[in-house]
C-alpha cells in the first residue's frame, strides 16, 4: 500500500508539471520517448510525430555548436543544464523556452534519460526586441539637433566659434579666434577626446556623446559630432557639433514612460487591441493580438488589414469593420476565421485618427459549447465508466449518485437502481487504500479535481483495480454542482506492475553479498510480506536427481511455532510424494486446498494446528530444466485470484536464473579464490580493483597496499612503454592481448610475468590472468650466453690446438720448432680451460638467482 501511495503521490506531481510545464523526455541518444499536451502545442507536432524521433526536430539553427555541445556535455556528465533556447514549430515559426533539462542517472552514475521542462518565452523576447528598437529610433531622433559649432585646424587651433561653443566657454569672439583647445580643455578632457580626434583626423566622421561640466553652469548631457574638412582628397581640419541633448533626453524619458504606462495597460489586457488610421492600416498592435493572428508587431505595422488577412474579404469581420469605418457606429460581434482555426469575438469603435479593434479569442468557450452538446452521447457510448453525484449538502455528509452508464454497471456488476442515492464508498473494501480515499476527499473539499488509482470491490466481491478522475461540474454562472468520475479497469496493468517491482525486489536481494541459503530466505520473507501470505519454502532437486530437499523456509512467527514444530523431520521427498515432488514431477504450478484434511500432504496434521487451508507449488526453472518448487501456504481456502497468478507465472523462471547465477557466481569465486595462477581486476584508471591470493603471495604486499598504489608502479622502468602500449591497445582496439613483463616485488626482486588481458563488459575495467615465468626467462638467458662463449672464445684454442697436433702427427716438425709448438699447445689449452670455466661460473649464478627468485 505505501508504494502504491508513493506511485500515487508521483503521478499527482507528474500531473501538476504537465499541467504548468512543456515537458518532454528523451533517451541518452536524444530521441524523444514523452511529450505532454503544453509540448504538442506549442511545437505545432501531434505526440505520434515526436515520439522515436531525434529531438533535433524542432532545431531552430539559431544557436553555434558550442551552444549546443556544451549542453551535450552538461546533461551527458549527469548534470542540471539551465538555459534559454530558440525552437522552430512545425508551422515554420519560432518560439522561446527557458529550459531545465534534468538527466536521470543509473546506479552507476550514467544517464539513462533525460527530462526536460521548458516554460515560454517568446513574448518576452518579442518584448526586447521591440525595446530594442525604439532605443535605436530614439538615436536616430537625436542626430540632426542644433549645438555648439566651432572650427578646429589639423593642430586643434580655433578658426570659428558659434555663440553657444564662445557661451560654454565664456569667451568672445577675439579670445576664442586662433585659441588651441588645450587652452580650453583640462588635461583629462583632452586625454578623453583624443581616440575621436585622432580618428577624424584620418577623414573618418565621429558621433558620440559625453556630459559637459564648467564652473557655474549647469551641466548638460552632450551629442558630439566630428565632420572631417576634406581638401584635395587631404583632411585639412574639421568641424565639431555639440548638441545639448539635456531637455530632450529628459522629454523623451518622460515619453518613454507614458508610453511605457499606455502600453503595459494594453500588455495587461486579456484581449487583443489594434489601432488603425483612416486607410485601415495598423499603426499599433499589443502583444496579446500578435499571440492571437500569429503575427508580430513588425509584420502588421503600416499594412492594410485586408492585405494582411486577404482570406478574411467577405467574411462577417470584414463587413463589420467596414460597416463601422463608413459609418462610424460601434459594432460587437462574434465570428469564426478558418484560416487560424479561430472563434473571435470583435468589439469595434471609430476613433478621430481611424478605428480601434478589440478581438477576444473566445475558441475555448466556443469548444466547449460543443463539448456540452456532445457530452451526453460520449457519456452514453463510452466504454470508460461514468459517475456523478451531487455535491455534499454540509461538510460531513457524503455526495449521492445520481448517475451511472451503462459502461458502469459492466464493470462492477452493480445495476443503475442498486446505486443511485447510495454514496460512492459501496466500491471500497478491506483493502482498498484508505489513506489515498482521504486525499480525494480533502480535493473534494476544496472543489479541486484528482486523479488517483484504487483497488475497487464489484459487486460478487471480485477486485479489479480502476484509474479514475474526479473533476467538479459548474453551471453557466461558474457555480459548483456536481463531481464526474470517469474510471477505468487497469487491473492487468497493476498485476504486470506488481509483478515488475516483486521480480526487480528479487534481483536486489540476489546482488547482496550473502550465502545463498541466506538469500533465498531473504527472498522467502519478501514473497511472504509481498502477498501476505503465511509460510513459504524453497525445495531443491538433488544433483543426482534422486529426491527433493528443503533449502529455505520462512514463515511469519505464530505460523512458525506450529507448522514447524514436528514437521522438521521432513525435509525431502521423492519424485511425485507430496506437494513438492508433485510438482517437480509435472513441472508446471499445482494448487492443493484443505491440505489440513489431505492424507497426501503429509504434514497435514501441522498445517491443522496451524490453520492453514492452502498451499500453491510453483517449478522454479532455468532453460526448462526443473530446479527446485517454490511453495505458498495460506490461511485462506481459495485459489490465488488473478493478481497474483501472473506473479507466480513469473517467479519460477526468475528465481530459477537468478539460483543459477548466484551458483555459478559462488564456483568462479572458488577458482578465484583457489587459483594458482595470479588473476586480477583492474581498471583502465590505472589501479587494481580486485586480486586473488595467488596474487598477493607473488607480490608480497597486502591487498590495501596494491589497491592504494597504480599498478604502473611495480612495472619494471624498461618495460614501462611496452606495457602502456599494450594497454592502449586494449583502450582502441577491445581485445584480448598477450604479453611479458617484469614486476618488482616488495622485497626488490624481480619476477617475470606472462599476461592474458582481456576487456570486461564493464567500461573500464580488465580482467587479466598471469604466469610467473622467472625461472624459464633466466635459462633462456643463460643458454644465449653459453651459446656465444662456445661459438665464438671455444673455437680458436681449439683450432690452435688440432693444427698443431696435425703437424706434430706429419712428422714435419723440426728439432727446434717442436718446443715452441709445446709453448703453443699448451697456452692453448690453458686458454680452453679457462673457457669452460667461465662457462661453468655462468651455470652455477644463473641457478643461483633462479633459486633465489623462487624463494
Amino acid at each position: 500500500m505505501k508504494k502504491q501511495s508513493a506511485q500515487k503521490e508521483l503521478s499527482d506531481y507528474k500531473y501538476a508539471l504537465d499541467q504548468a510545464a512543456i515537458v518532454a523526455i528523451t533517451d541518452q541518444k536524444g530521441r524523444i520517448t514523452y511529450v505532454n499536451d503544453n509540448f504538442c502545442k506549442i511545437s505545432g507536432y501531434s505526440e505520434a510525430e515526436l515520439i522515436e524521433q531525434d529531438h533535433r526536430i524542432i532545431n531552430s539553427g539559431h544557436h553555434s555548436k558550442e551552444f549546443i555541445r556544451e549542453l551535450w556535455t552538461t546533461i551527458a556528465n549527469g548534470k542540471v543544464w539551465k538555459g534559454e533556447i530558440k525552437n522552430k514549430a512545425k508551422n515554420g515559426s519560432y518560439y522561446w523556452v527557458d529550459t531545465t533539462i534534468i538527466p536521470f542517472l543509473n546506479t552507476e552514475g550514467k544517464p539513462t534519460q533525460y527530462l526536460s521542462i521548458r516554460f515560454d518565452l517568446t513574448e518576452r523576447k518579442q518584448t526586447e526586441q521591440a525595446v530594442r528598437e525604439r532605443k535605436r529610433f530614439l538615436r536616430n531622433i537625436t542626430d540632426n539637433v542644433p549645438a555648439m559649432i566651432a572650427y578646429w585646424t589639423t593642430d586643434f587651433k580655433c578658426l570659428f566659434a558659434n555663440n553657444a561653443y564662445r557661451t560654454w566657454f565664456d569667451k568672445t569672439i577675439e579670445e576664442m579666434d586662433g585659441v588651441y583647445l588645450s587652452d580650453l580643455l583640462t588635461e583629462e578632457e583632452v586625454k578623453e577626446l583624443k581616440p575621436w580626434m585622432d580618428a577624424v583626423l584620418k577623414g573618418e566622421a565621429q558621433s558620440f556623446e559625453r556630459v559637459l561640466e564648467r564652473p557655474g553652469k549647469p551641466k548638460i548631457i552632450s551629442h558630439t559630432q566630428y565632420v572631417p574638412d576634406v581638401a584635395d582628397g587631404k583632411v585639412v581640419g574639421f568641424y565639431s557639433l555639440v548638441f545639448d541633448m539635456t531637455d530632450l533626453k529628459m522629454a523623451l524619458q518622460e515619453s518613454v514612460t507614458k508610453t511605457q504606462e499606455i502600453a503595459n495597460i494594453l500588455g495587461r489586457i486579456t484581449d487583443g487591441f489594434a489601432a488603425f488610421d483612416h486607410n485601415l492600416c495598423y499603426v499599433y498592435v499589443n502583444n496579446r493580438l500578435e499571440q492571437i493572428v500569429g503575427k508580430t508587431a513588425a509584420e502588421l505595422i503600416g499594412k492594410n488589414v485586408w492585405e494582411v488577412f486577404p482570406d478574411a474579404v467577405g467574411s462577417a469581420t470584414y463587413k463589420a469593420i467596414q460597416e463601422a469605418h463608413t459609418k462610424h457606429t460601434d459594432i460587437v460581434m462574434e465570428d469564426y476565421f478558418a484560416p487560424l482555426n479561430l472563434w473571435q469575438e470583435n468589439r469595434i469603435y471609430p476613433s478621430e485618427s481611424g478605428l480601434v479593434l478589440f478581438v477576444r479569442d473566445i475558441s475555448k468557450r466556443k469548444t466547449e459549447e460543443h463539448r456540452l452538446k456532445l457530452m451526453e452521447s460520449v457519456i452514453t457510448n463510452t466504454k470508460d465508466a461514468v459517475l456523478v453525484t451531487n455535491v455534499a449538502e454540509s461538510p460531513g455528509k457524503l455526495p449521492i449518485t445520481v448517475y451511472v452508464n451503462e459502461a458502469f454497471c459492466a464493470m462492477t456488476g452493480f445495476t443503475e437502481a442498486e446505486v443511485m442515492g447510495k454514496p460512492p464508498s459501496f466500491l471500497h473494501g478491506p483493502k482498498t487504500d484508505k489513506a489515498e480515499v482521504n486525499r480525494i476527499v480533502e480535493f473534494m473539499m476544496r472543489k479541486k479535481p484528482c486523479a488517483s488509482t484504487l483497488l475497487h470491490y464489484k459487486k460478487d466481491g471480485q477486485t479489479y483495480w480502476a484509474d479514475f478522475s474526479i473533476s467538479p461540474l459548474k453551471d453557466s454562472e461558474g457555480k459548483h454542482t456536481h463531481w464526474i468520475a470517469i474510471q477505468r479497469d487497469v487491473t492487468k496493468r497493476k498485476q504486470e506492475e506488481l509483478r515488475e517491482t516483486f521480480l526487480s525486489e528479487i534481483s536486489k536481494i540476489f546482488s547482496a553479498e550473502e550465502s545463498l541459503n541466506t538469500i533465498l530466505a531473504n527472498v522467502l520473507q519478501k514473497l511472504v510480506s509481498f502477498g501476505e501470505f503465511k509460510f513459504a519454502e524453497i525445495w531443491m532437486v538433488a544433483s543426482d536427481k534422486t529426491k527433493i530437499s528443503l533449502a529455505a523456509k520462512f514463515a511469519t512467527t505464530d505460523i512458525a511455532l506450529k507448522f514447524y514444530r514436528e514437521a522438521d523431520s521432513i525435509n525431502s521427498f521423492e519424485l511425485g510424494s507430496g506437494l513438492p515432488g508433485t510438482v517437480w514431477m509435472e513441472s508446471q504450478p499445482v494448487f492443493w486446498s484443505d491440505i489440513d484434511k489431505r492424507t497426501d500432504f503429509l504434514r497435514s496434521e501441522n498445517a491443522r494446528r496451524a490453520n492453514l487451508k492452502s498451499a500453491y507449488g510453483i517449478p522454479i526453472s532455468h532453460q526448462g530444466i526443473t530446479l527446485g518448487v517454490l511453495l505458498i501456504g495460506s490461511d485462506e481456502n481459495l485459489n490465488p485470484d488473478k493478481i497474483y497468478h501472473s506473479l507466480f507465472v513469473s517467479v519460477g523462471p526468475q528465481l530459477g536464473n537468478e539460483i543459477y547465477r548466484k551458483q555459478v557466481e559462488l564456483e568462479l569465486d572458488q577458482i578465484f579464490r583457489f587459483a594458482p595462477d595470479i588473476i586480477v581486476t583492474a581498471g583502465l584508471d590505472g589501479n587494481f580493483k580486485k586480486l586473488n591470493p595467488a596474487a598477493l603471495k607473488a607480490f608480497e604486499y597486502s591487498e590495501e597496499e596494491l589497491l592504494m598504489t597504480p599498478y604502473m608502479s611495480f612495472v619494471h622502468p624498461d618495460d614501462y612503454t611496452n606495457v602502456s602500449n599494450y594497454l592502449n591497445e586494449i583502450r582502441t582496439v577491445n581485445k584480448t592481448v598477450f604479453f611479458d613483463n617484469r614486476f618488482i616485488c616488495k622485497s626488490g626482486k624481480v619476477k617475470w610475468l606472462s599476461w592474458t588481458v582481456t576487456p570486461a563488459s564493464e567500461e573500464g575495467i580488465i580482467f587479466c590472468v598471469a604466469k610467473d615465468i622467472t625461472e624459464q626467462k633466466l635459462n633462456s638467458e643463460q643458454f644465449k650466453e653459453i651459446s656465444w662463449i662456445q661459438s665464438h672464445l671455444v673455437r680458436a684454442p681449439l683450432a690452435r690446438i688440432l693444427a698443431i697436433t696435425s703437424l706434430i702427427k706429419e712428422g714435419d716438425v723440426k728439432s727446434e720448432e717442436f718446443e715452441q709448438m709445446i709453448d703453443y699447445l699448451e697456452k692453448s689449452a690453458n686458454e680452453l680451460d679457462g673457457v669452460i670455466s667461465k662457462i661453468n661460473t655462468i651455470s652455477y649464478e644463473g641457478s643461483k638467482a633462479g633459486n633465489s627468485t623462487e624463494e
